[in-house]
């Protein structure tokens, strides 16, 4: 139930919600890698294909935050 929310209503529902842009663009990318992993079939490939996906989403989000943290003292 809360993936099938998380996945097609709370998009919508947060779209320009955010003070700022950058935290819906991040939750859209976090929220496009669950439904690569629902698929039927993954192939190895596809398997280390999202791995590197969420590890680059981590790290992207991780340098915005300090970068936010850091820019407002």
């Amino acid at each position: 139930m809360h993936s099938i929310l998380t996945m097609f209503f709370i998009p919508t529902l947060l779209h320009c919600q955010f003070q700022k842009p950058q935290f819906y663009k991040y939750f859209l990318h976090l929220v496009c890698l669950p439904k690569l992993c629902m698929e039927f079939e993954l192939t190895q490939e596809q398997i280390d294909e999202l791995e590197e996906k969420f590890k680059n989403w981590v790290k992207d989000y991780e340098q915005y935050i300090e970068s936010s943290v850091f820019s407002s003292y």
